[in-house]
Protein backbone atom coordinates (compact mmCIF):
# COMPACT_ATOMS: atom_id res chain seq x y z
CA UNK A 1 0.00 0.00 0.00
CA UNK A 2 1.17 3.46 -0.78
CA UNK A 3 0.20 7.16 0.56
CA UNK A 4 -0.28 10.02 -1.13
CA UNK A 5 -1.84 13.24 -1.26
CA UNK A 6 -4.30 14.18 -3.87
CA UNK A 7 -5.39 17.71 -4.95
CA UNK A 8 -7.50 18.58 -2.00
CA UNK A 9 -5.08 17.81 0.73
CA UNK A 10 -6.62 13.95 1.66
CA UNK A 11 -4.56 11.09 2.15
CA UNK A 12 -5.43 8.34 -0.03
CA UNK A 13 -4.65 4.57 0.64
CA UNK A 14 -4.09 3.00 -2.79
CA UNK A 15 -4.22 -0.79 -2.45
CA UNK A 16 -4.04 -3.34 -5.81
CA UNK A 17 -6.86 -5.57 -6.79
CA UNK A 18 -6.61 -9.13 -8.44
CA UNK A 19 -8.34 -7.43 -11.24
CA UNK A 20 -5.93 -4.69 -11.43
CA UNK A 21 -8.36 -1.67 -10.11
CA UNK A 22 -7.24 1.11 -8.37
CA UNK A 23 -9.25 1.32 -5.19
CA UNK A 24 -8.88 4.54 -3.34
CA UNK A 25 -10.47 5.21 -0.37
CA UNK A 26 -10.13 8.90 0.93
CA UNK A 27 -10.18 9.43 4.95
CA UNK A 28 -13.32 11.66 4.13
CA UNK A 29 -15.75 8.67 3.96
CA UNK A 30 -15.86 8.18 0.20
CA UNK A 31 -16.02 11.51 -0.90
CA UNK A 32 -14.82 12.25 -4.62
CA UNK A 33 -14.32 8.72 -4.56
CA UNK A 34 -12.16 8.09 -7.70
CA UNK A 35 -12.60 11.90 -9.00
CA UNK A 36 -14.77 10.14 -12.03
CA UNK A 37 -16.17 13.40 -14.16
CA UNK A 38 -16.94 11.23 -16.76
CA UNK A 39 -21.11 10.11 -15.66
CA UNK A 40 -23.05 9.07 -18.74
CA UNK A 41 -26.73 8.87 -17.49
CA UNK A 42 -28.64 9.90 -14.88
CA UNK A 43 -29.34 6.28 -13.75
CA UNK A 44 -27.91 4.91 -10.48
CA UNK A 45 -26.35 2.03 -8.81
CA UNK A 46 -27.54 1.88 -5.52
CA UNK A 47 -25.46 -0.89 -2.84
CA UNK A 48 -28.51 -0.96 -0.20
CA UNK A 49 -27.34 -2.16 2.80
CA UNK A 50 -29.93 -4.30 4.64
CA UNK A 51 -29.02 -4.32 8.08
CA UNK A 52 -28.70 -7.20 10.54
CA UNK A 53 -32.17 -8.18 10.94
CA UNK A 54 -36.00 -7.68 9.07
CA UNK A 55 -36.80 -4.35 9.80
CA UNK A 56 -33.38 -3.10 9.49
CA UNK A 57 -34.07 -1.66 6.15
CA UNK A 58 -33.91 2.38 6.26
CA UNK A 59 -36.48 4.95 4.62
CA UNK A 60 -34.27 5.39 1.60
CA UNK A 61 -33.17 2.27 0.89
CA UNK A 62 -37.19 1.55 0.52
CA UNK A 63 -37.15 4.15 -1.79
CA UNK A 64 -34.34 2.66 -3.84
CA UNK A 65 -36.16 -0.72 -3.71
CA UNK A 66 -39.19 1.24 -5.20
CA UNK A 67 -37.69 2.97 -7.89
CA UNK A 68 -34.88 0.57 -9.36
CA UNK A 69 -34.57 -2.83 -10.93
CA UNK A 70 -34.00 -5.20 -8.12
CA UNK A 71 -31.28 -7.80 -7.21
CA UNK A 72 -30.40 -9.78 -4.08
CA UNK A 73 -26.40 -10.88 -3.50
CA UNK A 74 -26.65 -14.14 -1.03
CA UNK A 75 -22.60 -14.64 -1.70
CA UNK A 76 -20.87 -12.93 0.93
CA UNK A 77 -24.26 -12.06 3.50
CA UNK A 78 -27.41 -13.33 4.60
CA UNK A 79 -30.90 -12.28 3.50
CA UNK A 80 -33.37 -14.44 5.11
CA UNK A 81 -36.22 -15.67 2.71
CA UNK A 82 -39.06 -14.04 4.68
CA UNK A 83 -37.12 -10.26 5.05
CA UNK A 84 -36.60 -10.69 0.95
CA UNK A 85 -40.27 -10.90 0.67
CA UNK A 86 -41.12 -8.31 2.97
CA UNK A 87 -38.54 -6.05 1.07
CA UNK A 88 -40.03 -7.39 -1.98
CA UNK A 89 -43.91 -6.59 -1.06
CA UNK A 90 -42.23 -2.84 0.10
CA UNK A 91 -40.87 -2.53 -3.34
CA UNK A 92 -43.85 -3.57 -5.20
CA UNK A 93 -40.83 -5.77 -7.46
CA UNK A 94 -39.45 -8.76 -7.83
CA UNK A 95 -35.61 -9.61 -6.57
CA UNK A 96 -33.32 -10.81 -8.69
CA UNK A 97 -30.68 -13.35 -7.01
CA UNK A 98 -27.07 -13.02 -7.98
CA UNK A 99 -25.06 -15.61 -7.24
CA UNK A 100 -21.20 -15.72 -6.72
CA UNK A 101 -20.02 -15.69 -10.37
CA UNK A 102 -22.44 -13.33 -10.68
CA UNK A 103 -20.92 -10.85 -9.09
CA UNK A 104 -17.11 -11.99 -9.22
CA UNK A 105 -17.28 -12.63 -13.07
CA UNK A 106 -20.00 -10.61 -14.45
CA UNK A 107 -19.81 -7.13 -12.59
CA UNK A 108 -19.47 -5.36 -15.43
CA UNK A 109 -22.42 -6.88 -17.16
CA UNK A 110 -24.69 -5.41 -13.84
CA UNK A 111 -22.35 -2.11 -14.00
CA UNK A 112 -23.55 -2.13 -17.92
CA UNK A 113 -27.08 -2.21 -17.08
CA UNK A 114 -27.06 0.78 -14.03
CA UNK A 115 -25.69 2.90 -16.89
CA UNK A 116 -28.89 2.27 -18.61
CA UNK A 117 -31.15 1.85 -15.50
CA UNK A 118 -31.70 2.62 -12.08
CA UNK A 119 -30.49 -0.62 -10.16
CA UNK A 120 -30.11 -1.59 -6.56
CA UNK A 121 -28.35 -4.69 -4.69
CA UNK A 122 -29.30 -5.40 -1.88
CA UNK A 123 -26.36 -6.56 0.35
CA UNK A 124 -26.69 -7.75 4.13
CA UNK A 125 -25.66 -5.81 6.73
CA UNK A 126 -23.32 -2.97 4.84
CA UNK A 127 -22.42 -3.02 1.69
CA UNK A 128 -18.72 -1.59 1.39
CA UNK A 129 -17.52 -4.32 3.78
CA UNK A 130 -16.95 -7.02 1.24
CA UNK A 131 -14.09 -6.16 -1.61
CA UNK A 132 -16.39 -7.78 -4.22
CA UNK A 133 -19.55 -4.78 -3.54
CA UNK A 134 -15.99 -2.26 -4.13
CA UNK A 135 -15.55 -3.86 -7.44
CA UNK A 136 -19.18 -3.49 -8.69
CA UNK A 137 -18.71 0.54 -7.33
CA UNK A 138 -15.39 0.78 -9.45
CA UNK A 139 -17.28 -1.24 -12.50
CA UNK A 140 -20.63 1.27 -12.20
CA UNK A 141 -17.87 4.21 -12.53
CA UNK A 142 -16.08 3.46 -15.35
CA UNK A 143 -19.58 2.28 -17.54
CA UNK A 144 -21.00 5.46 -16.55
CA UNK A 145 -23.58 5.03 -14.07
CA UNK A 146 -23.89 7.03 -10.99
CA UNK A 147 -23.40 4.82 -7.26
CA UNK A 148 -25.02 5.64 -4.31
CA UNK A 149 -24.21 3.26 -1.16
CA UNK A 150 -26.88 3.47 1.89
CA UNK A 151 -24.87 2.16 4.64
CA UNK A 152 -26.37 0.07 7.40
CA UNK A 153 -25.45 -1.89 10.60
CA UNK A 154 -23.35 -4.80 9.89
CA UNK A 155 -22.05 -7.52 12.39
CA UNK A 156 -18.70 -5.90 12.67
CA UNK A 157 -19.80 -2.42 14.35
CA UNK A 158 -22.80 -4.58 16.43
CA UNK A 159 -20.48 -6.90 17.72
CA UNK A 160 -17.99 -4.26 18.96
CA UNK A 161 -20.80 -2.76 20.17
CA UNK A 162 -21.90 -5.31 21.94
CA UNK A 163 -18.92 -6.80 23.54
CA UNK A 164 -19.25 -2.70 25.30
CA UNK A 165 -15.74 -2.11 23.40
CA UNK A 166 -15.40 1.82 21.55
CA UNK A 167 -14.32 2.16 18.13
CA UNK A 168 -12.62 5.18 19.36
CA UNK A 169 -9.75 2.95 22.18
Amino acid sequence: MRYQDNSEGHKRISARLDLDLDLCIHASAFSGLFGYQNIKSDCLLYLVGTGLAEGDLSLNAAEACKRSRLFVEHHTSFISDSYLKEIERLAGRHAERLERNDLEEKSATLAKLAAKEDVAVLIGGDPLIATTHKILFIEAKRAGAKVRVIHSSSVFSAAIGESGLDFYR
